[in-house]
C-alpha cells in the first residue's frame, strides 16, 4: 500500500512539473522559440523580451522559428491560445515544448523591437502570452525586475540554462491594474522605451480601466 502511495504521488509531480530541460549548454542553444507564421504582436514581443533575458542571464540568444519545427531541440512555443477572452497566462511542459500562452487579442503587424513600432496597446489589448513570458522568466529562470532599466534586473549568470516548469494557470484578481503613467521621471537615465517595458514587465496595463 505505501509503494502504491508512492508512485501515487509520483504521477502528480510527473503532471504538475514537466521533467528538466536544458535551454542554453555552456553557451550552445539548445531550444528554438516558436512563432506562428503570421505571429501576433504580442508573441513577437514576447519572443524578443525572451531573448534578451537569456542573453543577459548567459550570453547565447535562441534561434526563433517561424511555423512549424521539425527539429530535435526543445521547443518554447509562444502564441495564443482557444481560451475565453481574458489575462489569464499559461504555462505548461508538454515533453520537450514549453508553451506560453494565453488569450491573446493584439494585432498581426511586424514589431520592430527598439523603436516600440507594433508593440502591443496597454490600455485596450489582452496580450497574456508576453504576460506568460514574464511568468517563466520570473519562475522558472529567476529573474527578477526590481527596477526600469537592465542594470535594476537581477538573476544569476551563467552558462548552462536548465529549467523545470511548474504546469500552471494564473488568473489576475481583477480586470484593471494600477497605473503609472510613463511621463514620470522615475530614473532619468532611462528612455520612453525603458519605460514602456518596464510597465509591460510589472504588469501595470490597464485593460478596461484605471483604478
Amino acid at each position: 500500500m505505501k509503494s502504491k502511495f508512492i508512485v501515487f504521488l509520483l504521477c502528480i509531480g510527473a503532471f504538475v512539473f514537466g521533467a528538466p530541460l536544458t535551454l542554453i549548454d555552456n553557451g550552445t542553444p539548445k531550444a528554438v522559440i516558436v512563432l506562428e507564421n503570421n505571429p501576433t504582436c504580442a508573441a513577437q514581443l514576447g519572443a524578443y523580451e525572451l531573448n534578451h533575458h537569456l542573453k543577459m542571464i548567459s550570453g547565447t540568444e535562441l534561434q526563433v522559428v517561424n511555423g512549424d519545427y521539425k527539429g530535435s531541440l526543445a521547443q518554447i512555443i509562444i502564441k495564443g491560445a482557444d481560451v475565453k477572452p481574458s489575462a489569464e497566462t499559461i504555462v505548461k511542459c508538454e515533453g520537450n515544448k514549453i508553451y506560453l500562452t494565453g488569450f491573446d487579442s493584439t494585432a498581426r503587424r511586424k514589431v520592430d523591437y527598439i523603436n516600440r513600432k507594433g508593440w502591443p496597446n496597454m490600455d485596450y489589448d489582452i496580450y497574456s502570452p508576453l504576460l506568460a513570458v514574464y511568468d517563466f522568466l520570473e519562475d522558472e529562470c529567476g529573474v527578477r525586475f526590481y527596477g526600469v532599466t537592465d542594470k535594476d534586473t537581477c538573476f544569476v549568470p551563467r552558462k548552462t540554462l536548465t529549467v523545470e516548469v511548474k504546469n500552471r494557470t494564473n488568473v489576475p484578481p481583477c480586470d484593471a491594474f494600477r497605473e503609472v503613467w510613463p511621463s514620470i521621471n522615475v530614473d532619468k537615465n532611462a528612455s520612453r522605451r525603458d519605460l514602456f517595458l518596464w510597465r509591460f514587465r510589472w504588469r501595470m496595463m490597464s485593460h478596461y480601466g484605471r483604478s
